[in-house]
């Protein structure tokens, strides 16, 4: 991972452009801030596979949740799609269950057919309700039957990991856990395109996965026994992060990258 540090400058390059280009107040367009929330996941990610550190790790994943509940907040009801709202597995990732409960209350409770489809809705409605907002399995039956319906044809490999962790199902949730992981790296294993913009989220997420983490860490919190170390999680990842509340907007405030990042 020669060009790590490499691709974390320009990640971090790329966000603050972004962010000193923000108006006040911030315009609250869906793709603004899912980049957004990409750019601060994926130099937390970079920043830990530099050092095994959780420090900037935590603070950048805490970062993009901030800023993708001011956008929950304030952006159109038409902006809005719950499967977009990926920073709930940052939000896992770091233990936050304060931002988990804010996103799963914020985040729509229909289909914004314009901007995804029914399935990927029912993945991430299913486990905000059941994890954040702490509904029964009864509750969320009806929604795992639409998406069984759903995904009968193509099977989701993210359906039976839901099914597994509503059940405790534990070899299930491995069978599951393997092609998810297994898709995660084939699509980065051309290394991405320097030209495109593509190699620094590629050195990245072919070694460490946000939402592979968070999908552990829930089998964790179903007390299922998993392994210590996978592909894209490391076991260091799983330390807990420090409980401390970012002040408002912190998520405008980057600190620059335009020197050489730092290797701590």
């Amino acid at each position: 991972m020669m060009y790590l540090p490499i691709a974390v400058k320009n990640l971090g390059i790329t966000l603050e452009n972004i962010l000193t280009s923000m108006p006040t107040p911030p315009v609250y367009k869906l793709q603004y801030f899912d980049r957004i929330a990409q750019l601060y996941r994926q130099l937390g990610l970079g920043e830990f596979l530099m050092s095994n550190d959780m420090t900037m790790y935590c603070h950048h994943l805490n970062c993009g949740i901030q800023a993708y509940c001011e956008f929950l907040q304030h952006a159109p009801e038409a902006e809005k799609a719950c499967s977009h709202v990926q920073v709930f597995y940052d939000a896992i990732c770091v233990n936050n269950r304060h931002a988990m409960t804010e996103l799963a209350t914020l985040a729509p409770r229909v289909v914004n057919a314009r901007k995804e489809y029914d399935e990927d809705f029912m993945c991430l409605r299913i486990l905000m309700d059941y994890f954040a907002l702490e509904k029964s399995t009864d509750d969320v039956a009806p929604h795992m039957a639409q998406y069984e319906t759903l995904q009968a044809q193509q099977p989701d490999p993210r359906f039976a990991l839901l099914q597994a962790l509503l059940t405790r199902n534990v070899s299930s949730f491995q069978d599951a856990l393997t092609p998810l992981i297994d898709a995660q790296i084939a699509a980065y294993q051309d290394g991405g395109d320097l030209y495109a913009g593509t190699q620094e989220t590629a050195v990245i997420l072919s070694n460490i996965s946000s939402e592979i983490i968070a999908w552990l860490r829930l089998a964790k919190h179903q007390r299922m026994p998993v392994q210590d170390d996978y592909l894209l999680a490391p076991s260091s990842a799983f330390s807990d992060c420090p409980v401390t509340r970012l002040p408002s907007q912190a998520w405008l405030k980057l600190e620059s990258y335009r020197s050489l990042p730092r290797t701590r």
